[in-house]
């Protein structure tokens, strides 16, 4: 397991398989898997917890989104690289 610092109290963790976990103050917010799907954990962060979990993402080549889009969607659960 490798552990990256990604932002103030958040880290990037990677596991054994390539998967890359965002964790905002001890608490893993969203993965990125190694076949390209996103894996949401919940719907209700706070919108900074958002906004990080969108840098996160954008960073890794995803395309940008909105706080309403993040709770209205359920394309996370599948590969959204392809949208």
């Amino acid at each position: 397991m490798k552990i990256y610092s990604f932002y103030r109290n958040t880290v990037v963790i990677e596991d054994k398989k390539h998967n890359l976990y965002l964790q905002v103050n001890d608490t893993i917010v969203c993965g990125i898997m190694q076949d390209g799907g996103v894996k949401k954990f919940s719907d209700n962060y706070l919108p900074i917890t958002i906004l990080i979990i969108m840098e996160f993402l954008k960073g890794n080549g995803y395309p940008a989104f909105n706080v309403d889009e993040w709770k209205n969607t359920r394309l996370w659960k599948n590969n959204i690289k392809s949208l």
